[in-house]
């Protein structure tokens, strides 16, 4: 070959390497893009649920139960935005263990403690563990702390049961975590 021949091949060769120093560049930039779309802040690419979710797990749980277009998240949400009356509303129309489960769990919070224990008689029946066995313990117990002579005249709310825990007394002679009854006695 001669040396016009050779400098025409290197001249292809220089704009072939060129193309694809382009192309790859390109790919690299679509890439970033696409990336950016499905998992960058808020673009459109994002569903409503996910959008919802990344408000849930930033503890905007308001915002995030307005947006999950699933009941079970949304219920979730307004309980723990401590919106009980809410959740119970969006629970009460889950119609499995764990709904009905939930669904106690919401009225307990609002001390409808024979709507709670209904529910989580619900749960149990249709096969949930062994905490909706417990919380049916507690709502019982709580509704029996509520009959007394004079009647329930808290709108079956109580408040603190009288049992708390102490963290000690930077004494290390003392138990730390020992429960002290109301009256100021301590039990064991």
């Amino acid at each position: 070959m001669d040396k016009k021949g050779v400098a025409v091949v290197r001249d292809i060769r220089k704009k072939e390497k060129g193309r694809r120093v382009l192309v790859t560049a390109l790919c690299g930039v679509l890439a970033i893009i696409l990336l950016h779309l499905f998992f960058g802040g808020g673009f459109a690419l994002r569903t409503a649920d996910q959008k919802a979710y990344a408000a849930f797990h930033g503890g905007e749980y308001v915002r995030a139960a307005e947006g999950f277009a699933d009941p079970m998240w949304r219920g979730v949400a307004y309980f723990k935005a401590g919106d009980f009356k809410q959740a119970a509303k969006v629970f009460s129309g889950i119609r499995t263990a764990e709904g009905h489960y939930n669904h106690g769990n919401a009225l307990m919070m609002l001390g409808k403690y024979d709507g709670a224990i209904g529910s989580y008689d619900n749960a149990i029946s249709m096969g949930a563990g062994e905490d909706a066995k417990v919380n049916r313990a507690i709502a019982e117990a709580r509704k029996k702390a509520l009959d007394f002579d004079g009647g329930n005249m808290t709108d079956g709310k109580i408040g603190s049961d009288g049992i708390t825990f102490e963290q000690g007394n930077n004494d290390p002679s003392e138990d730390a975590g020992e429960e002290v009854v109301e009256g100021g006695g301590r039990g064991r």
